[in-house]
């Protein structure tokens, strides 16, 4: 997630406000915030049971206040339900993964991700949650299966991509696999929620993926990042326009900001 800012407007008093209306143990967050905090990170308690275990001193926190705070992936008209499917791309250490776990209680979770240390990360918040409707699989998801070059961000990991996009430490070959392909190796029937954020890689994911997979979609949720290409934006609304979405964009900042699409 590279942050398209806090479009929400809130005070930093409201937003307190709403870290102590849901955590066992605000104060986790206020010291996170402060930078007081060991590197080797800090749990936060909700008060519905689940626990993060963060990273101190890192953009974690920007994406707990994201994802549980402001509600960036969930506005009014995109919540979910107990029964949902959900897909989960770009988990990162699954912050988003534990809170759609949360709510589709009878439904089931998928959880992609690509870095090797953040999926480790990601399958021990579901371990550690008990989270038994969600599964966890170490790969990217691009424009074809195989294998794809992944350019890794050592100094901000939540930026690791197959775009490339935002700078790299180092490239690793990692394990890809397309949207349509992944859907029917695990036999999905419908998609009720897809969140998406991939650092630029969502574009080469919609521009590949078969009309009759993008139909079993119900909602999208989705980060989008400046494009280079030619089908960036306003092409990926064109597509899914033209197959029935009803789509919002509310733009950020610097080319990046949030897509929601529905049906």
């Amino acid at each position: 997630m590279s942050m398209p800012g806090n479009s929400t407007g809130l005070t930093r008093f409201e937003i307190y406000r709403r870290v102590f209306s849901i955590m066992e143990n605000p104060f986790a967050y206020i010291l996170d915030s402060f930078g007081i905090t060991g590197k080797a990170g800090t749990e936060y308690r909700l008060k519905n049971g689940i626990r993060l275990m963060l990273r101190g001193g890192h953009i974690d926190r920007y994406v707990f206040r994201e994802i549980w705070v402001f509600r960036c992936y969930t506005p009014a008209g995109f919540g979910i339900s107990p029964d949902d499917v959900v897909l989960d791309i770009g988990a990162n250490v699954g912050i988003f993964s534990a809170y759609a776990s949360a709510l589709a209680k009878n439904g089931k979770v998928y959880s992609l991700e690509p870095d090797p240390i953040n999926f480790s990360r990601l399958q021990e918040t579901l371990a550690v949650n008990g989270m038994k409707n969600a599964s966890a699989f170490n790969c990217a998801v691009g424009a074809a299966s195989g294998t794809a070059v992944f350019f890794q961000n050592d100094g901000n990991r939540t930026l690791g991509s197959l775009s490339g996009a935002f700078g790299s430490s180092r490239r690793m070959s990692v394990k890809a696999v397309s949207l349509g392909d992944f859907v029917a190796q695990e036999g999905i029937k419908k998609i009720d929620f897809l969140k998406i954020d991939c650092e630029g890689a969502e574009y080469d994911i919609f521009k590949s993926c078969p009309d009759k997979v993008l139909r079993i979609i119900r909602r999208i949720s989705m980060e989008y990042h400046p494009s280079s290409g030619g089908f960036g934006l306003e092409g990926l609304i064109q597509l899914l326009e033209k197959i029935g979405f009803r789509v919002k964009v509310v733009p950020g900042s610097g080319g990046f900001g949030m897509l929601y699409a529905s049906r």
